[in-house]
């Protein structure tokens, strides 16, 4: 996730060309979802990110963000949600795909995890799951 300590430069950050940012009249509003996110108040971000979102469905990067906080708080269905509509919006946005990526890992992570006890004798399953958990590992 972007660290957004300077405002003035958040478009950049954002990867939104400086022409997209100036027609939105909301452009400040960026910069008011995402520091609240960063104070540990993660819910005050998403529905600060969902209002953008709502008044500006065009824009992929909220959807990328608030994807990230969802992921964060557990719903990682609504996160692949929110990077597919980003993704949808902006198919080259590497950022979006990156992160749809983490979240795939996290899901096969948890399917993996809740299959293992019943599957202890797998080892194709056993090698998968080390996988994953060294992949995931922070």
């Amino acid at each position: 996730m972007i660290s957004f300590s300077r405002p003035d430069t958040l478009h950049k950050r954002l990867n939104l060309p400086t022409l997209v940012w100036k027609k939105i009249p909301a452009a400040p509003s960026f910069a008011s979802a995402e520091p609240s996110h960063w104070n540990g108040s993660a819910e005050e971000a998403a529905k600060a990110l969902r209002s953008l979102i709502a008044e500006y469905p065009e824009i992929p990067e909220p959807y990328n963000n608030l994807a990230v906080i969802e992921a964060g708080m557990g719903s990682l269905e609504e996160a692949v949600k929110l990077l597919d509509r980003a993704l949808l919006l902006n198919p080259n946005f590497a950022t979006a795909l990156k992160n749809r990526g983490d979240v795939y890992l996290a899901l096969a992570l948890e399917s993996y995890e809740a299959a293992a006890p019943s599957l202890s004798s797998n080892t194709e399953l056993q090698q998968r799951l080390k996988t994953l958990r060294r992949l995931t590992a922070h």
